[in-house]
């Protein structure tokens, strides 16, 4: 059974900690699998000369950069915190 901690400031860490792994995971499953929007279209024309129109493929790089960093959270916290 799951033990709830009495101190407040634990509660708020907990509650912080777990949102920062879900969000992102979250975030980068939507971006690399286009799940609500089409996340290309938000690419600034600067960007997408940068990137030789390959919108697509720099969107799923970066929705897998997001799910690497929501599960980096998991294990190191304290590094992977900065990414995020």
């Amino acid at each position: 059974m799951l033990k709830i901690p009495k101190d407040p400031g634990f509660q708020a860490f907990r509650i912080l900690q777990v949102a920062f792994v879900v969000a992102p995971i979250l975030a980068g499953l939507d971006k690399f699998l286009n799940l609500l929007t089409d996340w290309s279209n938000y690419l600034s024309p600067l960007a997408l000369d940068i990137i030789n129109y390959q919108s697509e493929g720099f969107m799923m790089f970066v929705g897998a950069v997001e799910i690497i960093a929501g599960i980096g959270v998991i294990f190191k916290p304290r590094i992977f915190a900065y990414i995020i």
